[in-house]
């Protein structure tokens, strides 16, 4: 926030300066010297920005990857629930009163397999927006406080210079005058 300090300290120049109506008489090498300094803060500003946009970049990347983490998990379980189910059904066929009813509770434990390897896969797609929905939003938030950071300073930059270039306009129309005054007097 060092450029919040020397636009104070730009501001209290002005207001130490000597006034006469709606004009200020600023010294312009303090001026000078404290846009200098602003300009010079200006890409540490930028720099924190990158860095803001790279912390963003690395959040939504290490979301992305825990999303296909959590996807790959969901489903390598399930090919596992699918496969016991399977063998649980072969196992069960090859008998043969017994294999009938074997056949049916197999056919309800592979639907169940099947079932609750869809619903894990499920949360699992879930977790991995919500968590990628959070990552995005966090970024965005971040973005936006950077981007009104940046609006406020820009316009801030702007103000000053043009007070500035009011101030010297007003300070050159005011020493004309006098000087046509004196040479109208000899």
């Amino acid at each position: 926030m060092r450029i919040r300090n020397l636009i104070k300290e730009l501001e209290e120049t002005i207001e130490r300066s000597r006034g006469f109506l709606y004009w200020r008489f600023v010294n312009e090498q303090n001026v000078s010297v404290i846009l200098r300094r602003i300009e010079s803060a200006l890409p540490n500003e930028l720099r924190m920005a990158e860095e803001i946009v790279r912390e963003r970049e690395k959040c939504l990347r290490a979301a992305h990857e825990e999303a296909e983490r959590i996807l790959r998990e969901a489903e390598k379980e399930r090919e596992r629930m699918l496969e016991q189910a399977q063998q649980e059904v072969e196992r069960r066929t090859n008998q043969s009163e017994i294999t009938r009813l074997a056949e049916q509770k197999a056919e309800e434990l592979l639907r169940r397999a099947e079932q609750r390897a869809d619903e894990t896969l499920s949360r699992a797609v879930e977790e991995s927006r919500r968590i990628l929905s959070d990552a995005t939003e966090s970024a965005l938030r971040i973005l936006d406080k950077l981007e009104s950071v940046l609006e406020k300073l820009i316009e801030a930059t702007r103000i000053c210079r043009e007070d500035i270039k009011g101030e010297a306009k007003s300070f050159s129309y005011e020493a004309q005058p006098e000087e046509a005054s004196e040479t109208g007097e000899r």
